[in-house]
């Protein structure tokens, strides 16, 4: 995927739904959030504000290949209104006749074809369903565990900054979850001697719940590095992943090796 194409995506989405109902719950469809969810109007307001992120983005490179900004309307601006905190609360059919335009379809269809040297390898959705449920169960195991604050609390950072990663990867792509590596990675590196102390004191359930994070941590890391290899000659992918799993191998070789 390219950023044209993640938009693409997106507004097909969007633009597909046929529900009048708030915005807050229309945009919790495009994302397939739960909209039983507690604090669902957050998540819906990250995620928009991660698809006006990603919209600039996509201006900014058509710009680096002198696309004139033209080009791009009205679909750009269209899309930027309707994806607004703002209107979280406001009625789909009050935006819908705005989107559901073909001028508005062939813009995101040529931005997606005049990006496509920028594509990212894509993401398998059984990779990322895998990723989800092995959170979830050890956010599950976190919560009945007897161990230490401090390694429970460190774990679970960890997990909530990796889910909220996966959350924007169809927004954004691999940018997140490399940021998201880059924030464990100076977790694991900042806290390093008062985490080997505070696991080698830990029970071996302790331990072993430490060592899966560790291992999710690691296994996050091998498919971003996976998914940065950018088409574009002459520049070199940069392996964010292979940085990170060096500093949480020491604590997940134990869990992996006897997987």
């Amino acid at each position: 995927m390219n950023a044209g194409t993640r938009l693409h995506r997106i507004y097909d989405r969007l633009s597909a739904l046929v529900t009048d109902q708030a915005m807050v719950h229309t945009w919790a469809e495009v994302f397939d959030l739960d909209k039983s969810l507690p604090h669902i109007e957050d998540e819906v307001t990250n995620l928009v504000m991660a698809l006006r992120a990603e919209i600039k983005f996509a201006r900014e490179r058509l710009d680096a290949y002198g696309v004139p900004a033209k080009l791009t309307s009205p679909a750009f601006e269209r899309l930027a209104q309707v994806a607004s905190p703002g209107q979280l609360h406001s009625s789909w059919s009050g935006h819908r006749g705005n989107i559901q335009t073909p001028e508005c379809l062939k813009v995101f269809e040529w931005v997606e074809w005049a990006l496509r040297e920028e594509d990212e390898a894509d993401m398998l959705a059984e990779e990322m369903q895998q990723l989800q449920l092995e959170l979830d169960a050890l956010e599950s195991s976190l919560r009945e565990a007897d161990m230490a604050p401090y390694l429970r609390d460190f774990i679970q950072r960890q997990v909530e900054t990796i889910r909220s990663a996966l959350r924007m990867y169809g927004v954004q792509g691999v940018k997140p979850v490399q940021d998201a590596l880059q924030k464990v990675a100076g977790a694991y590196k900042t806290q390093e001697k008062p985490l080997a102390q505070a696991y080698e004191a830990a029970k071996p359930p302790a331990k072993s719940l430490f060592e899966r994070a560790s291992g999710v941590v690691d296994r996050v890391a091998k498919v971003s590095d996976n998914l940065c290899k950018i088409k574009k000659a002459g520049e070199e992918a940069i392996a964010v992943g292979n940085a990170v799993s060096a500093l949480v191998l020491p604590y997940a070789s134990k869990f992996l090796g006897g997987a």
